[in-house]
């Protein structure tokens, strides 16, 4: 019957840690170019409610006219929000690599 030694132990731990700190910076850069290849159909989306907008003005629809303004909002949270969430992914992934690798410096 063989046993784990502690270093074993310290190497799997390590390689783990490095690995998934690899998945999450990976992840992480999937959203940012995600937001980015999506920023062209928000784009769209904002320039038709603008459209929306004008046309609810000169109509004088009230309720079309804050119904477009907010979704331009929501829109704008949207994309501010995934940029961040893809950033903090990043620097959690860099982190975590950055551990894994002084994790294992240590024992060699």
């Amino acid at each position: 019957m063989s046993f784990l030694l502690p270093e074993d132990i310290v190497v799997w731990m390590s390689g783990i840690i490095f690995g998934l700190g690899l998945v999450t910076f990976l992840i992480g850069i999937i959203i940012l170019l995600s937001k980015t290849l999506m920023n062209k159909d928000i784009k769209q989306i904002t320039a038709h409610t603008a459209t929306l907008a004008r046309k609810g003005i000169t109509d004088g629809v009230s309720g079309l006219v804050g119904n477009a303004s907010s979704l331009m909002e929501v829109l704008h949270q949207m994309v501010k929000t995934s940029a961040g969430v893809g950033l903090f992914l990043i620097s959690i992934g860099v982190v975590m690599m950055a551990g894994g690798y002084f994790l294992i410096q240590s024992i060699f």
